[in-house]
């Protein structure tokens, strides 16, 4: 299994800075949510690379398709405004 999130003083964000309360790491699922949120996929160009990732692994789309689905997926992030 993967390693598990480093603890929040070691990411990027300094929430005693920003007045912010450190995610809970007693629910790991949503620490690790907030972890991926906070500091794997931060951009939209982000988000576009993992979900195509995810796709390729899932055996969603092939190798040969993924350009195409990366460029919908930032079309559609374009679409609803996030970009």
């Amino acid at each position: 299994m993967a390693e598990d999130p480093p603890p929040p003083e070691k990411w990027n964000i300094d929430f005693q800075l920003w007045g912010l309360d450190a995610p809970d790491q007693s629910d790991l699922i949503q620490y690790k949510v907030d972890w991926f949120e906070s500091e794997v996929c931060v951009t939209p160009d982000d988000y576009a690379k993992a979900m195509t990732l995810l796709y390729q692994m899932g055996g969603l789309i092939g190798n040969d398709q993924a350009a195409e689905f990366e460029s919908f997926f930032r079309a559609t992030l374009a679409r609803l405004g996030i970009t």
